[in-house]
């Protein structure tokens, strides 16, 4: 047998061996899912500004929604406005704290959460610098943003484990993180919840940190995505397609280049690249918070069902199940989808 005929059957082997296994890992590989959205466009309201929604502006600024053919108009709001426009029909999709979503369906819409991109409770108690325990608080004013939402409820939380009764303490509803910490520094509260990304600037301050809740690592549900029941169900496509874009806007912001979502999160936040507490919140967001993928844990739900019922006991007998369709997300990881997406940005 000479050289050349070796060499070129060797050489014919190689190449039937790689076409074969091109082709099986091709068979392996989801599908890239072709999409016809119902309606397009749709509005979809998130309601901080702080970083805390970047999945939703990275999605849009990255086109990632037009790749499944679908258009989505981001709408900034606040939550109970949010709510109430999901509701009438004004906003398509909502992008919010997940007690609102969910006392919102307990009360008669027909509202569910179709995933969140923050698995735990990410709050502090920050405090006035002659404030250094806990206790001290009794008596004392903390801002929040809304009385019933993820914040007064985390300031319960934190103060029943520090062993200091929550009802003995004055809330002050004053808005966002921001705000809360300007009411801090300005004096008028003793305290303020305030989002653990805002842990250096508190120390630059020289306030204290009464209770982290971030570092425990508690399961939550934080940044939930719904829409109505009735939407989802008349418009599967358009809901799968915005699910998706969610997703892969998720995965960007973690894995994607981090200068541009920088960029993406200045234009949102109105600030700078360069400002020192979006580097801090992109560092936190993108780099410690948002989870892989936004599936919610159950534990983070039934944890907001207790601590709402401790306010209100016609809470008791809900079940997580009643305020999260879980299919879409479940759907997605069964497909492959999420793995995929990660591959992308590897």
């Amino acid at each position: 047998m000479n050289r050349t005929f070796i060499t070129n059957f060797f050489g014919a082997s190689l190449i039937v061996f790689l076409t074969i296994a091109s082709a099986a890992a091709q068979e392996n590989k989801p599908p890239r899912q072709k999409l016809n959205p119902e309606k397009s466009p749709v509005r979809a309201a998130y309601v901080s500004s702080s970083g805390i929604y970047v999945a939703l502006w990275t999605a849009v600024e990255k086109g990632y929604f037009k790749e499944y053919g679908l258009t989505v108009e981001p709408v900034y709001t606040r939550t109970v406005s949010g709510i109430q426009a999901l509701i009438s029909g004004g906003v398509q999709f909502i992008h919010s704290a997940c007690p609102q979503i969910m006392t919102a369906r307990k009360a008669g819409a027909d509202i569910l959460l179709l995933g969140a991109t923050l698995p735990y409770n990410l709050y502090v108690i920050a405090s006035r610098a002659d404030i250094t325990e806990p206790k001290q608080l009794a008596g004392k004013r903390v801002a929040i943003n809304q009385l019933g939402d993820t914040t007064h409820l985390s300031v319960r939380f934190a103060l029943e484990k520090a062993g200091v009764n929550p009802d003995r303490v004055t809330y002050v509803q004053v808005g966002g993180t921001p705000e809360r910490l300007v009411a801090l520094e300005s004096g008028s509260v003793e305290a303020a919840l305030q989002s653990a990304q805002s842990l250096e600037v508190i120390k630059r301050l020289r306030m204290n940190i009464l209770v982290n809740l971030f570092e425990r690592k508690l399961p939550y549900c934080g940044a939930g995505m719904a829409a109505s029941d009735a939407f989802t169900k008349a418009n599967p496509q358009t809901t799968e397609a915005f699910v998706r874009g969610m997703v892969k806007g998720n995965a960007y912001t973690r894995e994607g280049n981090p200068d541009d979502v920088k960029g993406i999160m200045a234009k949102y936040m109105k600030t700078d690249a360069k400002d020192q507490r979006l580097i801090e919140a992109y560092e936190f967001y993108a780099r410690r918070a948002i989870s892989r993928s936004p599936d919610i844990p159950v534990q983070g739900l039934a944890f907001i069902i207790d601590e709402l019922s401790f306010r209100d006991r016609t809470w008791a007998g809900w079940k997580p199940e009643q305020f999260y369709n879980s299919a879409m997300i479940e759907k997605l990881e069964k497909q492959g989808f999420l793995e995929e997406v990660y591959r992308q940005f590897r």
